[in-house]
């Protein structure tokens, strides 16, 4: 084991499910750990292997000789408890752009800035009950709210709980999967409707309708 490793839940190769780059083929890298205990998470990220920089870039490695892509998403749980620099590094100078989806309670460093506008995207999706980090707020590119069927909004449309984006700043709201059918369709037409009225974006999980990973 090198100096540096991460612990990694899983590497696979999907489609990007929700936000931005919806549809777009990507090899995700979900890392293992959270600081959040939100009770409708549906995403296991509790087990993990503990693997160098070299094994992970031979990993992806291996699935881009068989399908090619150019983006690579890491999330988690939250990506940012760990050091991520390093692989952020190593993935842009294998020319790949990277993803980064948290919740913006850990600082980014200097993982982006102006100068990795082309290279670097973040997804910040801050939850109920949870204090942003102001240093990671600056560099967010992009706010995805989840949003439940009895959510409280402001005039803008944005949870009371959640940090206000800039004007520069484009905000998706995402129903929340509550696992129950009434709630799921009382929280898509909620957010449906404050797309509507505020010119937000609406964020599906496509891989879930698809039935895909």
């Amino acid at each position: 084991m090198s100096d540096y490793s991460l612990k990694v839940n899983t590497i696979f190769y999907s489609i990007q499910g929700e936000g931005p780059l919806v549809g777009k083929p990507a090899l995700f890298i979900r890392l293992s750990g959270c600081n959040l205990k939100c009770s409708w998470c549906d995403t296991n990220y509790t087990k993990y292997e503990e693997l160098d920089l070299s094994v992970i870039s031979e990993r992806v490695h291996e699935v881009r000789s068989r399908t090619p892509f150019g983006l690579v998403v890491i999330t988690g749980g939250e990506p940012c408890l760990q050091d991520i620099r390093p692989l952020v590094d190593r993935l842009i100078q294998d020319g790949f752009f990277v993803q980064i989806e948290t919740n913006g309670t850990q600082p980014l460093g200097d993982i982006v800035g102006p100068e990795r506008k082309s290279e670097v995207m973040v997804v910040c999706s801050p939850k109920e009950g949870t204090h942003l980090d102001v240093s990671t707020a600056r560099w967010v590119h992009v706010w995805k709210y989840v949003v439940g069927h009895n959510v409280v909004v402001d005039e803008s449309g944005i949870p009371l709980f959640a940090p206000r984006p800039t004007n520069t700043q484009p905000v998706y709201l995402q129903p929340m999967d509550e696992h129950e059918a009434e709630s799921n369709r009382a929280s898509v037409r909620l957010c449906v409707g404050l797309c509507m009225a505020h010119g937000h974006r609406l964020s599906l999980q496509v891989h879930k309708i698809l039935g895909v990973e």
